[in-house]
């Protein structure tokens, strides 16, 4: 519906309710009505005879194409480090959602399937310090399809990497390429990506 056909209908609704309301004086009904009913006969023929010009369609596709152009929070390395990233065992990034999310459970709960295995991941840039050790960890956050549920893979970089120089800040959107191996830390297994480079 056009804003001229909207602002016809508003005009007409305000003329209703205020040609109603003076309606009070039982004397003056019949006038009223007569006259109500000569501006609702010609707002309706003043209505057909208005050509109204056709909406343009609006294309949902360039609209949305434009708006991931827009989007500007994706981490660009500072520093070019020649590591062969051709021969990946598991490429999470050519994946569906739905089908990398299961694959990041498995590797956490069936991680002895995966440990020396070259694997590359996109997701979510996070950073923890933990305040006892001193130690700091990074992580690949991937969420599943419906983005309510998140894991992570830690990730340690080559030591070409100076933190926090070479490092992408919280949250940026990254892809890490690591060897899968896991550790023990207070009697605990953690998955990791050892010799990673972010691509």
């Amino acid at each position: 519906m056009t804003t001229h056909k909207i602002m016809h209908f508003i005009f007409f609704f305000l003329l209703i309710l205020t040609l109603s309301s003076c309606s009070d004086n039982a004397s003056s009904d019949a006038s009223h009505t007569g006259d109500t009913q000569n501006v609702i006969d010609s707002l309706v023929a003043e209505q057909d005879n208005v050509d109204f010009a056709e909406e343009p369609e609006i294309d949902i596709e360039s609209i949305l194409a434009e708006e991931q152009k827009e989007d500007t929070t994706n981490y660009e390395p500072t520093i070019d480090i020649n590591v062969p990233t051709d021969d990946i065992d598991i490429d999470l990034t050519v994946l569906s959602s739905t089908v990398v999310y299961s694959e990041v459970f498995n590797m956490m709960t069936l991680s002895e399937n995966y440990v020396g295995k070259k694997i590359r991941m996109r997701g979510t840039y996070n950073h923890f310090h933990d305040e006892s050790t001193g130690n700091d960890y990074f992580a690949c956050i991937i969420a599943d399809a419906t983005a309510c549920c998140a894991q992570g893979i830690e990730f340690e970089l080559l030591d070409e990497y100076a933190y926090p120089d070479d490092y992408p800040e919280d949250f940026d959107e990254i892809t890490v390429v690591g060897v899968f191996d896991t550790y023990m830390e207070d009697d605990y297994e953690y998955c990791t990506l050892r010799n990673a480079v972010l691509e």
